[in-house]
């Protein structure tokens, strides 16, 4: 029968199934048979269009199974189609199965089976091009009657696109669930960094919200999160804090109102967390949108409600800025934590201000065993009361003994303490205070703008206080004060904040009821000690302004004022008499006038015996509104006032003054002010008496002590001076004047006085004359005059010297009718000369006048006595031939004699017409400077007639005259020097006083003597000059024989200075046309070299014509002659020619930078030595003449030795540069070499040393455009031209205008011009023709040597082209023999080269090593005889594969060299393919064992699977049991080699956990208990003390623990013992918790240890036992203990057991 799909297949089958139920009637079967092949086609027809394929397999008694039909639907499933499956074995169909679910499916199938199920399973098979597919295999097996398998009938699906869609369904989920266990951990990670911040748990709120809303920020990545808090009356939520991701801090100042929007509050006091994703649209936070979510931008919220005691507290906000967010349940949970960590920081935060308050009780009570005074108790409370009940502001007041109020705040401004104060105690009896203190209980007024209108209550609203908190203070059952505190928010002071307050206000009263005691005994004990202190030093001062001073020190201490002022009245004319400040804040610049003062005494206090208290809230009257409202307005917050009173009389006033920001006077300092005006006044009253009484004691004394103390001096200076300090010292304060008449001149010179300011006294003795002033008035008219009012006088002249003066007394003083001069008093009170007051001045003045008569007698006596000695001296003096030296002596001796302070002695220039000063003192008029006098003083002079200027004052524009009047001078006197008829000079004197006439003839006198003397001295240095010159014109003759031109030259212009002294000169020489300096002085304007041609200079044109030339003054004729630089500028200059044998040979110059007149001797002495000049300089060129041509021919043998001596190019060519100095002496040098049509300078010197820019050797130089180069390389011979500027063919070149002059030679080489020598100067005319025919030969001489070196330098050039081939050819066969060498020691190959016998030449390092070192001998020869061998096939290119001792290598052979070719001719690589090998090994060793392992249970199932069908039914049961064992082992080895792939492949995923390592081993151990005891052997365990936590997969170490007890219990003999135990060690500084399974097995070798760990693995001895094993489970236990992290160690012997051991990390749970 065949097996074919189609009609004959469905008659097979339903064949069978007639022929299996022997009982039915043939003639029903046959019916039925054909029945069914009637149906046939269309049975055929739905299995084709079937999305699948059907099957059919019968079970053979054999075990095997045989496929008896397969629908076409295999083909599009598969890829074969049926017949090739119906051609197939069943085993052939079973291995379209994937290998990883071929187990599976068997093990499903085969329980369908076993329980006459059907069966459904999913796997993947492989079609027939290699890819795979799931399907969904669907079937039932059919069964005998008497149970036996006979069929197996299923329908496959392919479902992959379900599979792919699933994948990725899983895929993302997976994906998804770690992203949400990563977010997790990270949220829970920051809980518990949050719930362990000291800033948590100590209760820092502030510190600790930021921290939260940060971190919450932070770890949801949002840009907002904010706290807010509901106030304790509900109705607002307030802003706490908040953090904005982008920037850090976030703040809000406006809360939310509960009332506006009901839907958002009510749906946060449900008390679940809002998520929120669109915040505009939904109905519980749309309301908010204006208000809060569009200015910060926020998108999506979650609002989580925070909890404390059960109630909403306030609320965390996570807010996103962007699109819409959908918040996950992980993000809601973890607000509701965050939520929960806030509550939990203000609940610590409510316990550490609770501990805060009891501490500030203690604190206050330190504060009161301190012993603080009043106020800072007060200060004390009020701020801890702010600081620890959340308020805003404080207010704590009592009551002193006295009445006042004393008050303290905190929070508040200043303005706040002076309007309470200044309402005095109103405010107490008003309001909330009112009801507190008379209810002595806490009264809270919960919204001040709804409370009843009082002045505390408008105060309150004015500063934005909301809640007002009002404790009484109460001690003994009495009141005595309260502490008030207020806040800006609507927030009400819950119970335990008024609970504390109170006991802080019973703990207060205490110290505030002690400090009032000890205030009141204070306050006592200060005012007696202040008016005893007061009282005496009122009797110890003796003068008044003193005890004022001490009266404001002592209001400033006993009133603690800052600011006290104290002002005392006269009554004619009322003004202020005193005035005196103290205090610390005391403002000099404000001085209170009369007008003020007086106003406020005659509106308030005139007749009143109180002082008054004033405060800004007080401004009742006129007098108190400027005090507070306009003087004092900026500082002011109260005053007391107090006038000073005696016997009804108003003295003055006191008043002392406070700033707003120090406590209101008391009654107790109102009363203490009062009694200190009292004692000021009457003390004040009694030095009025006292003082009357002491100037009239004086005024009569003052007589007769003046006459004594005049009588006593007889200078005049002296007496005057005398005579008003004792009118002065008498009298009040006055100022005074004493002018003294010259009864000659009539002039009036100050000669003292009393309180003027001293600047300005030159100014005072200017406006006084006769007639003019006061005092002029008085000597014209020769009368007293008293003038009441100053300012209402015509003759009372002001200056700033008088200011403030009021009234003044002028008085005459007279000796017989002579008027000697006139004393003047002033007095700042009007009129205060009274008639008793003039008498007493009249009967002095006599006094005065005899006194000064006396004096100016003697004076005169005196001064006509010195003059004499002063004119004998000056005589004495003037009796050398040094005038000079003796001008400070003659300085001195006219100041003591005529009183002159500046003196000038000047010489007359007749040829000049012009004073030069020899001597002066004038600061502005140096010794040199030229005197600028008028010409009627000169013409004065002139005739030998003196000048005497009296009256300095009188408008001039003299520069001198005015350079007087500044320094002080009022007189001068000019007096000739006359020396036969002829004017030689002047004496200038100058003098702070009046000069007279009379002092005149002494003047002239003097004049006299030193006009003989200068002369004397002219006439003696004019004799001593002419000696000298003689002297040096010797000198200089005997040097001027000598052949050292420039020692001749530098001693004639030595010895010139010295007789004849100038700025600068030159000796020059005439060449070509040119003046050309050889020798200077002082002169960089006229450097040694430079010449000046004749046609552009005609100075030196005439010099060359033999004149003199003279040059007075270079700006009023030059003559041609240039001045230079203005730093050298010259104003005058002399020129003599140089004459030799009839013929100028050049000049000597001298110039002066002043105007000079050089007269005829200077003339003659200048010829003088330059005729010695002309001599010199005619020797020294002759014998230059002589030296050059040695020179030049030594030179020229030195150069031509030296360039010679060089070939290289280079060096020749700077040789040549320095010789040619030698030759021809130039400033610049260059060597231009010729390249074709153009030339290149290549060499240069001297362009620095000018400042001209380098010239560049890359520059090509046209030589077309250089008529000198072209003309040299015509002709061939030199160049020279003296002056290039004025050479029309000369090509100037920028930067070179410094030359003037050049030479140049051709270098010629065979005929040809090959470049140029050229040399320049500075010079114009610096070379000649000479220089020209050195410059040639030594070109010549040039040419040679650069001829040599250029072939010189060819061959040089050859030979290193050579050598540098040669090396760099080297350098390449070393760098390929090294890259080669690099190439062939860095292979792990062996290299090895042979000649064509075979014979190894060379071989690598790694070669090398095989063949001499690693390989045993025998193998060494098998490896070179197939060397040898391959070697001679080389041109082939042979290869093979030869196995060595624990070596397996690969041999390739190339060939390097032809046959012809000498050397190495074969190159062979061995490759090492030993892991290849072993892999291989391993290859075939797996799949054996594998094989081994997979048949073993196979096997075994097949032999049950026939053995069961033998079987009767009820000896089934262990056959089932034996199947059930071998398709576990199956199983668990298939699981192992899964497990094996996964690990390889890095898919083991480990779900890490904390686990105790000692509970985990025990339930391992006791779950092989009955293993072992079925097995005779004794396992127990030993765990460790405590527990040892480690984090693994659960699941996994558990499979470490049973592969190792497993193998343990496997190798181990009956009778034998297995020991498990945990415990903690250290090693490697490390912490690990260990398991230990020890046994007393059969052991391993040592050589076995190394690989018991290799995947298959197994001993030699178990393999021989026949023991169980895959070789696979120590293997998995080893990779899943080093994916933890740990690592396993074993140790054992032999017959004795093995020990194996897991370390795993322990965690650091500290």
């Amino acid at each position: 029968m065949k097996r074919i799909v189609g009609k004959d297949t469905v008659e097979t089958s339903t064949r069978r199934d007639i022929s299996s139920a022997g009982h039915a009637d043939p003639a029903i079967n046959a019916a039925g048979a054909r029945g069914l092949a009637g149906n046939d086609h269309l049975l055929m027809s739905v299995l084709d269009h079937l999305p699948g394929m059907v099957y059919r397999w019968r079970y053979e008694t054999t075990g095997q199974w045989t496929l008896e039909f397969i629908s076409a639907g295999c083909g599009p499933l598969t890829g074969q189609p049926p017949d090739a499956w119906l051609a197939g074995s069943g085993a052939a169909f079973m291995a379209w199965i994937h290998p990883e679910d071929y187990q599976s499916v068997i093990a499903q199938m085969t329980t369908a089976f076993h329980n006459r199920q059907s069966y459904c399973c999913v796997y993947r098979i492989v079609t027939a091009d290699q890819t795979q597919r799931w399907v969904r295999d669907q079937g039932t097996g059919v069964f005998s009657p008497a149970g036996a398998l006979l069929f197996c009938e299923g329908f496959v699906t392919d479902i992959t696109a379900e599979k792919q869609r699933e994948y990725q369904s899983l895929s993302s989920v997976e994906t998804e669930r770690l992203r949400l266990l990563e977010r997790v951990q990270q949220q829970q990670s920051a809980i518990i960094r949050l719930s362990m911040h000291p800033a948590v748990s100590e209760g820092r709120l502030e510190e600790a919200l930021s921290l939260i809303a940060e971190t919450a920020a932070i770890t949801l990545q949002l840009e907002l999160v904010s706290i807010w808090k509901i106030t304790p009356d509900g109705s607002e939520l307030q802003f706490l804090t908040g953090h904005r991701l982008s920037s850090g801090a976030l703040t809000h100042s406006e809360g939310l109102r509960v009332s506006q929007y009901p839907a958002y509050f009510a749906a946060m006091h449900e008390g679940f967390v809002l998520a929120v994703p669109n915040v505009r649209t939904d109905p519980r936070t749309a309301s908010l949108t204006e208000v809060y979510w569009d200015p910060m931008g926020v998108s999506s919220t979650l609002e989580a409600p925070i909890r404390l005691h059960g109630q909403i507290v306030g609320v965390v906000c996570h807010e996103h800025v962007g699109p819409c967010r959908e918040w996950r349940a992980d993000e809601i949970a973890f607000a509701r934590q965050v939520a929960d960590l806030v509550a939990q920081a203000l609940l610590n935060a409510h316990i550490r201000h609770r501990a805060e308050e009891l501490a500030a009780i203690t604190r206050v009570s330190q504060k009161i065993s301190a012993g603080l005074s009043l106020q800072q108790i007060l200060d004390s409370i009020a701020q801890h009361a702010v600081e620890l009940s959340d308020a805003d502001m404080s207010s704590v007041f009592t009551l002193r003994p006295d009445g006042d109020i004393v008050l303290a705040s905190y929070g508040l401004p200043p303005a706040y303490i002076q309007t309470l104060m200044a309402s005095g105690d109103a405010f107490l009896y008003e309001g909330a205070i009112s009801q507190a203190l008379w209810e002595r209980h806490p009264v809270q007024v919960f919204d001040t703008k709804n409370a009843s209108d009082d002045a505390l209550q408008r105060l309150m609203i004015q500063e934005g206080l909301r809640v007002l908190l009002i404790v009484p203070m109460v001690e003994e059952n009495e009141v005595i004060g309260g502490i008030m505190l207020a806040r800006r928010q609507p927030w009400q002071f819950t119970d335990a904040e008024v609970e504390f307050i109170q006991a802080l206000a019973h703990q207060s009263a205490n110290a505030v009821a002690n400090a009032r005691l000890l205030e009141l005994e204070r306050v006592a004990r200060k005012r007696a000690e202040t008016l005893y202190q007061l009282t005496r030093s009122l009797i110890t001062f003796d003068n008044l302004p003193d005890l004022l001073e001490t009266v404001v020190t002592s209001v400033v201490e006993a009133l603690e004022s800052p600011w006290v002022i104290l002002a005392t009245f006269q009554d004619d004319p009322p003004e202020i008499y005193h005035y005196v400040q103290g205090g610390e804040d005391a403002d000099p610049e404000v001085r209170l006038s009369f007008a003020e003062l007086w106003g406020y005494v005659k509106d308030s206090y005139q007749h009143s015996e109180t002082a008054t208290l004033l405060t800004k809230e007080c401004v009742t009257t006129v007098s108190a509104s400027w005090l507070f409202c306009q003087r004092f307005a900026y500082y002011l917050g109260s005053a007391v006032v107090a006038p000073l009173q005696y016997r009804g009389k108003v003295e003055g006033i006191l008043l002392a003054l406070r700033p707003d920001d120090k406590p209101i006077f008391g009654g107790h300092d109102v009363a203490l002010i009062m009694a200190m005006a009292n004692q000021t006044a009457a003390a004040i009253e009694n030095f009025r008496l006292l003082d009357s009484l002491n100037r009239e004691a004086q005024q009569l004394g003052l007589v007769y002590r003046l006459g004594q103390h005049l009588s006593r001096s007889l200078d005049i200076q002296e007496v005057c001076r005398l005579a008003l300090e004792e009118i002065g010292s008498v009298l009040e304060p006055l100022h005074g004047s004493l002018f003294l008449v010259d009864s000659e001149t009539g002039d009036m010179q100050l000669m003292a006085q009393m309180r003027y300011d001293p600047e300005n006294l030159q100014a005072l003795m200017r406006e006084f004359r006769v007639g003019r002033g006061l005092s002029g008035w008085v000597a014209q008219q020769r009368q007293m005059a008293v003038v009441d009012d100053v300012s209402a006088d015509p003759r009372w002249i002001a200056t700033p010297s008088t200011a403030g003066i009021r009234s003044a007394l002028s008085i005459p003083l007279f000796s017989g009718d002579e008027l000697l001069g006139v004393m003047t008093l002033a007095s700042t009170r009007p009129a205060f000369f009274t008639p008793e007051y003039c008498w007493l001045v009249e009967s002095t003045a006599a006094t005065i006048a005899i006194a000064i008569y006396n004096a100016r007698l003697f004076g005169k006596v005196q001064q006509r006595a010195r003059e004499q000695e002063c004119v004998s001296e000056i005589a004495r003096a003037l009796n050398t031939l040094d005038v000079q030296r003796v001008f400070p002596m003659l300085v001195r001796g006219l100041s003591n004699l005529a009183a002159c302070e500046y003196v000038i002695l000047a010489l007359y220039d007749e040829s000049r017409r012009i004073f030069t000063a020899l001597e002066s003192t004038v600061p502005t008029l140096p010794a040199g400077s030229v005197l600028t006098l008028p010409s009627d003083i000169r013409t004065h002079l002139m005739d030998g007639q003196p000048h005497i200027t009296t009256d300095l004052g009188v408008p001039s524009d003299e520069p001198l005259l005015q350079e007087l009047l500044t320094l002080g001078a009022r007189s001068r006197v000019i007096v000739p020097l006359i020396v036969g008829t002829d004017l030689t000079g002047l004496l200038y004197l100058g003098s702070h006083q009046i000069l007279k006439p009379t002092q005149i003839p002494t003047l002239q006198q003097i004049a006299d003597m030193i006009a003989i003397a200068l002369e004397n001295d002219r006439l003696f240095r004019a004799e001593q000059h002419q000696r000298e010159v003689a002297e040096r014109l010797q000198a200089t003759a005997l040097v001027v024989n000598t052949l050292d031109l420039q020692e001749v030259l530098t001693l004639i212009m030595d010895q010139l200075e010295s007789i004849f002294p100038y700025d600068s000169g030159s000796i020059q020489i005439l060449e070509h046309d040119a003046m050309c300096v050889i020798a200077t002085r002082n002169a960089p304007h006229a450097p040694v070299g430079m010449c000046y041609s004749l046609k552009d200079h005609p100075y030196n044109r005439r010099l060359a014509a033999g004149e003199v030339v003279v040059i007075k003054d270079a700006q009023q004729d030059a003559m041609g002659w240039i001045p230079f630089n203005r730093s050298f500028y010259m104003r005058s200059s002399l020129g003599v020619p140089l004459w030799v044998r009839d013929k100028v040979i050049g000049a000597l110059t001298i110039d002066n930078r002043g105007v000079r007149t050089y007269t005829d001797e200077d003339i003659r002495v200048v010829r003088a030595f330059a005729q010695q000049a002309a001599v010199a300089i005619e020797n020294a060129r002759l014998y230059e003449a002589q030296r050059g041509q040695r020179e030049l021919a030594e030179a020229l043998a030195a150069a031509a030795a030296a360039i010679s001596s060089v070939l290289d190019f280079e060096q020749v060519l700077d040789t040549i540069l320095d010789q040619v100095a030698r030759v021809v002496h130039g400033d610049t040098f260059n060597i231009i070499l010729v390249e074709g049509e153009t030339g290149r300078m290549i060499r240069w010197r001297g362009y620095e040393e000018l400042g001209i820019a380098m010239p560049s050797s890359r520059e090509n130089i046209p030589l077309a455009k250089y008529p000198s180069l072209l003309r040299m390389i015509e002709e061939g011979r030199p160049v020279v031209i003296t002056d290039i500027k004025s050479d029309p063919h000369w090509v100037q070149t920028t930067g070179q205008e410094k030359l003037n002059a050049y030479v140049g030679a051709p270098i010629r080489i065979a005929g040809k011009t090959e470049g140029f020598i050229n040399v320049a100067g500075v010079n114009v005319g610096q070379f000649n023709e000479q220089d020209a025919e050195r410059l040639l030969a030594f070109a010549n001489h040039a040419s040679i040597a650069l001829q040599n070196a250029r072939l010189f330098q060819q061959t040089r050039r050859y030979a290193e082209q050579l050598e540098r081939r040669v090396y760099e050819r080297t350098i390449e066969l070393e760098a390929k023999n090294a890259w080669l060498e690099a190439i062939l020691s860095g292979t792990s190959d062996g290299i090895i080269v042979t000649d064509s016998d075979g014979v190894i030449v060379d071989a690598n390092r790694v070669a090398k090593m095989w063949l001499y070192h690693s390989l045993p001998p025998q193998d060494v020869e098998r490896l070179r005889a197939l060397i040898r061998d391959l070697a001679r096939r080389a041109d082939s290119h042979p290869d093979a594969v030869i196995e060595l001792t624990g070596l397996d290598l690969e041999l390739r052979a190339a060939a390097i060299f032809g046959k012809g070719n000498e050397g190495p001719v074969a190159v062979i690589a061995a490759h090492d393919v030993s892991y290849l090998k072993a892999l291989d090994r391993m290859k075939s060793q797996f799949v054996s064992n594998v094989s081994h392992e997979l048949r073993t249970p196979i096997t075994s199932i097949r032999l049950y699977s026939s053995l069961l069908q033998r079987t009767p039914p009820g000896n089934r049961q262990r056959y089932f049991e034996a199947l059930d064992h071998e398709a576990e082992r199956l199983s668990k080895l298939v699981e192992d080699i899964l497990q094996i792939s996964q690990i390889e492949a890095g898919q083991l995923e480990l779900n890490r956990q904390l686990v105790d390592l000692n509970a985990l081993t025990e339930m391992s151990v006791m779950a092989h208990k009955v293993l072992a005891e079925s097995r005779g052997l004794s396992l127990h365990y030993h765990n460790s003390d405590g527990s040892i936590i480690v984090s693994v997969d659960q699941d996994r170490f558990v499979q470490v623990i049973n592969n190792l007890i497993e193998n343990a219990l496997n190798y181990t003999l009956k009778g034998g013992e297995v020991a498990v135990s945990t415990e903690q060690r250290i090693k490697d500084n490390r912490h690990w918790g260990t398991v230990t399974v020890k046994d007393t097995g059969m052991g391993i070798p040592a050589h076995e240890l190394t690989h018991i760990f290799e995947r298959f693995f197994r001993g030699d001895k178990p393999q021989a036992l026949h023991i169980q094993g895959s070789g696979l489970g120590l293997a998995i236990v080893k990779e899943i203990v080093e994916l933890h992290g740990g690592t396993v160690t074993v140790e054992s012997e032999v017959d004795v057991g093995s020990t194996f051991t897991v370390w795993m990390p322990l965690l650091d749970l500290e």
